[in-house]
């Protein structure tokens, strides 16, 4: 593919299209990106499909306004065994030197201590005021969601 077919626009609403079982989806561009928009993709015909790929570029409107605080993200994460055994298998360095200390600790608790030292915080809650642990917890995260799908 090449880069003059990437286009980026803000998903802006749907319709279903009733009686044909689809969906539209509008998606607004610049307006300066219109000779783009017909380069890459040419008129509309009645008669033809010209099929497109959509994809979320990143998702700007969950790091504005995210459902829960990056710290409460993290302690739910702890509190799932999954996330657990992501932990103890990817970062077993961490993992280890986490129990071996805590001898005895309920594992949500290992958890939240490796997820610190991953982070490089103290408390998780740094994860909602330092830009660079956010940054490490949300790559954590997404690695552990990658994982999830394996």
């Amino acid at each position: 593919m090449n880069d003059s077919a990437i286009i980026k626009g803000v998903y802006a609403d749907y319709r279903r299209v009733k009686g044909r079982k689809v969906l539209q989806i509008i998606v607004e561009v610049p307006m300066e990106a219109a000779p783009l928009v017909h380069k890459a993709f040419g008129e509309p015909t009645p008669d033809g499909s010209t099929w497109v790929a959509v994809a979320l570029l990143n998702n700007e409107k969950a790091k504005e306004k995210p459902d829960h605080k990056l710290s409460q993200q993290a302690a739910m994460c702890c509190n799932e065994g999954a996330f657990a055994t992501f932990l103890m298998q990817q970062f077993g360095k961490f993992w280890n030197s986490s129990s071996s200390s805590m001898e005895g600790e309920p594992i949500p608790t290992i958890c939240a201590r490796v997820v610190r030292n991953i982070c490089g915080v103290k408390s998780r809650s740094e994860l909602d005021t330092d830009p660079a642990a956010a940054a490490r917890w949300r790559d954590l995260h997404a690695e552990y969601k990658a994982w999830l799908l394996t």
